[in-house]
């Protein structure tokens, strides 16, 4: 059989076992495989003197949803500004990133643009509620897999001596809330059984390789239709494709370290208005909520004891029991009238709540974060620019061929 066939039959092979590999479907997390990406076919040695040793254990916090309504017409009912909920979704992501850090178990903590990047786990989350004293958000955890591993809310009520606490002073006041996020997903990882984790390392790397060069890594990956992603096997640990692979993802971390000191600065430079805001509006809504629950139980207060008054007055018999009925409904009207007034008060808090988040929001205007890295310049939002840099590392990784490997 001449080479020619030989090296047809051999390339058939390969090309059939990896779509065999795979069910067509795209991975929930993690890089994607792109058409054009640029994979050589190379030799799938397995060797027991060099057994496949899967990456650390890391995990991805994503840039929050700032929950913005799509109806600007509701910015001022909810008391959501723009700006400012877009600094906060920034602001809450590193400080997730940042206790993550604090709770030492993962291996790899970095914040990114989105859940494109590979990691051994995902964190994404939603900002529900921000108004200085409550704050709500949404967290959900994903494995490497696309398996959910924690799905909750958190909520968080800053107490009052946090203002004057001089430990807190130049701390955030939401970071209990950031600190009580961490631990529960370290609580949920830990759940992972130790082969599992391992799979999970296995997956991270190999979603990654699978990206640069799909007709040879995807052999290893199955992704079925709901985008949940199974590990078929793995390669030598000295694969030359595998350890070419290996020295891009070291670039691509490195950029993604380069991320870290932009997101870094930008929370820097929002840290002194945003801090005004967030006691201004502390107080604010603190006299707001107060106020509410006065007026409502000034107001159930009032109608209770008109209602009693009433009850009297339909059994008086007598010209005391009339009085006293309307002595009591006297004492209901002007408890009604007071509750009305502290609505009022609730209503005049809240405006003076939205008139601060509208002065932020002219405040932290839209802050452009470029990055370079050697002679190459990345624009536009984060996501953006990491976007425009896996392009180009796919780019550099087709331009510098496959190193020579002997089948």
């Amino acid at each position: 059989m001449s080479n020619q066939i030989k090296w047809a039959v051999v390339a058939f092979i390969l090309t059939f076992l990896g779509a065999c590999a795979t069910s067509g479907g795209s991975p929930s997390v993690g890089p994607r495989n792109v058409e054009g990406g640029g994979g050589i076919l190379a030799d799938a040695r397995v060797s027991s003197a060099s057994a496949y040793a899967p990456v650390s254990l890391t995990i991805n916090i994503s840039q929050f949803d700032p929950g913005i309504p799509s109806d600007p017409n509701q910015y001022e009912e909810k008391g959501v500004w723009p700006e400012l909920r877009r600094t906060e979704s920034v602001r809450f992501s590193l400080g997730v990133t940042r206790a993550l850090e604090e709770a030492s178990y993962f291996d790899r903590v970095k914040m990114s643009p989105d859940m494109s990047s590979s990691a051994s786990f995902y964190v994404s989350g939603e900002i529900l509620e921000s108004n200085g004293e409550d704050v709500r958000i949404k967290v959900k955890v994903l494995d490497a897999s696309g398996k959910t591993v924690l799905l909750k809310r958190f909520s968080h009520r800053v107490p009052e001596y946090a203002l004057s606490d001089p430990r807190q002073r130049g701390a955030d006041l939401y970071d209990p809330l950031f600190e009580k996020v961490a631990r529960d997903i370290v609580s949920s990882v830990k759940r992972t059984n130790v082969r599992r984790m391992e799979s999970l390392k296995s997956i991270e790397e190999l979603s990654f390789a699978a990206a640069f060069a799909p007709d040879y890594f995807d052999r290893y990956l199955n992704v079925n239709s709901r985008g949940r992603t199974k590990l078929l096997g793995a390669p030598a640990n000295d694969d030359p494709m595998l350890l070419r692979v290996r020295s891009v993802r070291l670039k691509d971390q490195e950029f993604l370290d380069k991320l870290q000191e932009n997101y870094t600065n930008f929370v820097r430079t929002t840290n002194q208005p945003y801090d005004v805001w967030q006691r201004s509006a502390f107080r604010e809504a603190k006299a707001a909520r107060e106020a509410e629950a006065a007026r409502n139980a000034r107001v159930l207060m009032g109608a209770l004891a008109i209602g009693l008054a009433a009850g009297m007055a339909s059994n008086a018999d007598s010209y005391g029991d009339a009085f006293g009925a309307g002595a009591v409904a006297t004492v209901g009207a002007a408890a009604l009238k007071s509750g009305i007034e502290r609505g009022k008060d609730a209503k005049s808090h809240i405006g003076s709540l939205n008139e601060l988040g509208r002065s932020l929001n002219t405040q932290l205007a839209p802050t452009v974060m470029t990055l370079e890295d050697e002679v190459v310049e990345f624009t536009g939002s984060a996501a953006e620019q990491y976007a425009q840099w896996q392009d180009y590392l796919r780019r550099v990784y087709v331009i510098t061929k496959t190193p020579d490997v002997t089948l």
